[in-house]
């Protein structure tokens, strides 16, 4: 079953003396109910922009974007809480995207409140901590601010502020891609174990194929706003069809220097050819 579906989805932006610019062209995406599906791109391909169009921040020159049967674009009043309610985000940056005046109590809390889930503060509390044991953190850390934390720390905490709502869809914005190579497997395990418990659908977004390997069962491609290949993550990523697939995967550092040579070498000889 779908969760979210974009179907032939255009978006063309308009700027005053230049040509307008594609950045979606005929996109198709579905995200079942219950996976962690990927979406794997470079820079300026067009994953923000899907993104803002699954948020509601901007609306398709054409085509749909539905959640869980509604049409985004078109969601007001309780339809449009509702949406913002389940659908949560975990962003790139822990530390931008963390308010630096605000405790950790607070901070995971806020959505409680605004969404009106836990109005006690006795509760709200009690709930935060355990989402905090939950994340790998502690109740000890309640009134602590985010410059006390480690950037590995401040996205679990992210974390723990987007599941307090109960959402059924968390969008993850390349959300590894600032922190170490150590930290990253940390936190990549960390959403693996939180979907597999509380079974909210996952839709991460990245440029690196070794993460999406790790952590989604399917992935779409996407270069220049268009999906250029889809499937299970095994499939595409074991036997591409698409070049610039091919070009993101030798891409990905091997620590076999036997491995990588060889790469290099078929690399070389499929430029010869062409």
């Amino acid at each position: 079953m779908s969760l979210l579906e974009l179907r032939d989805v255009n978006k063309v932006f308009h700027a005053l003396g230049r040509e307008p610019v594609h950045a979606l062209r005929d996109v198709n995406l579905t995200v079942e109910a219950g996976t962690i599906s990927g979406l794997v791109g470079e820079s300026g391909s067009g994953k923000t922009t899907i993104i803002k169009s699954i948020m509601g921040l901007e609306k398709p020159t054409s085509g749909t974007v539905t959640y869980d049967g509604i049409n985004i674009p078109e969601a007001r009043g309780e339809t449009l809480k509702r949406i913002r309610r389940e659908v949560q985000f975990v962003f790139q940056d822990p530390t931008s995207s963390l308010n630096p005046r605000m405790t950790v109590e607070k901070l995971v809390g806020e959505g409680l409140l605004v969404h009106k889930l836990e109005p006690n503060r006795d509760k709200r509390r009690a709930k935060v901590a355990e989402l905090l044991t939950m994340v790998g953190l502690s109740d000890r850390d309640l009134d602590r601010y985010p410059r006390s934390f480690s950037g590995g720390q401040r996205q679990r905490i992210a974390i723990a502020r987007a599941l307090a709502v109960g959402p059924k869809l968390l969008i993850c914005d390349e959300p590894v891609s600032a922190l170490d190579v150590s930290v990253q497997a940390q936190v990549l395990n960390l959403l693996q174990d939180m979907q597999e418990e509380l079974g909210f659908t996952v839709l991460f977004i990245a440029h690196d194929l070794a993460v999406v390997r790790q952590i989604c069962s399917q992935v779409a491609v996407i270069q220049l706003g268009q999906i250029v290949e889809e499937g299970p993550s095994e499939t595409v990523l074991a036997a591409p069809s698409h070049p610039y697939t091919k070009a993101l995967l030798a891409a990905v550092p091997n620590p076999n220097p036997t491995v990588a040579r060889q790469r290099a070498l078929e690399r070389l000889t499929e430029e010869k050819v062409a």
